[in-house]
């Protein structure tokens, strides 16, 4: 029998030192994106809207983003990286 597969561990201080605004970039986001994704349907709620209307919501952010992404996608693999993101944040 061979021996259990070694899991890695992820050391956030080694990481910080690697890429401080990497990891600070992945926390803003992935708190910004759970407030988004847990009280924007909550508030749609409050608003009085209709489950229904919750879930158009919801589609419609997931299917605007998967349809923002391929182009964005294709510019970047014609220009420079770089510029593509920069000119393609949201204000």
């Amino acid at each position: 029998m061979p021996p259990p597969i070694q899991t890695p561990r992820v050391r956030l201080i080694k990481l910080f030192r690697i890429s401080p605004l990497g990891v600070i970039g992945c926390f803003a986001v992935g708190i910004t994106n759970g407030a988004f994704w847990g009280l924007a349907p909550l508030s749609i709620r409050i608003a009085g809207l209709s489950v229904d209307v919750v879930g158009y919501f919801m589609s419609a952010c997931i299917i605007g983003g998967v349809l923002f992404q391929w182009p964005i996608g294709m510019l970047s693999d014609r220009m420079d990286r770089r510029t593509v993101l920069v000119a393609s944040r949201t204000p």
